[in-house]
C-alpha cells in the first residue's frame, strides 16, 4: 500500500497517543464542568439534609412517645424536624 493511500483511523501514530472525537473539553459541550461541579456540591448537601430529617423526625417521635402522643398527628413541617435535630445533636 503506498503511503498516500493511507487513511488515518485514530490509531496510534508518530504524532501522538490514540485519539477519538470528543476528547477535549471544548467540543460542543461547554457545560459539563459545570454539570460535574453541580452534582459535586448537590450530592452531600442533599445526603446532609436527608440525615437532619431523619434526626429530627426520630428524635421528635421519640420525645413525645414519651408523653404518650403520636408525633406524626401534630403536624410538622420538615423545616420543624430540621431544626428539632439540633436537639438530637446536643442531648446525645
Amino acid at each position: 500500500m503506498a503511503e498516500g493511500n493511507r487513511r488515518n483511523d485514530g490509531g496510534p501514530t508518530a504524532d501522538g497517543p490514540l485519539t477519538t472525537e470528543g476528547d477535549s473539553d471544548s467540543d460542543g459541550r461547554p457545560w459539563s464542568n459545570w454539570a460535574i461541579t453541580l452534582a459535586t456540591l448537590l450530592a452531600p448537601t442533599t445526603f446532609i439534609g436527608a440525615l437532619l430529617l431523619y434526626f429530627g423526625f426520630t428524635y421528635t417521635d421519640a420525645l413525645y412517645a414519651h408523653f404518650g402522643v403520636d408525633a406524626a398527628t401534630l403536624g410538622f413541617s420538615t423545616q420543624d424536624y430540621a431544626l428539632r435535630s439540633a436537639g438530637a445533636a446536643i442531648d446525645g
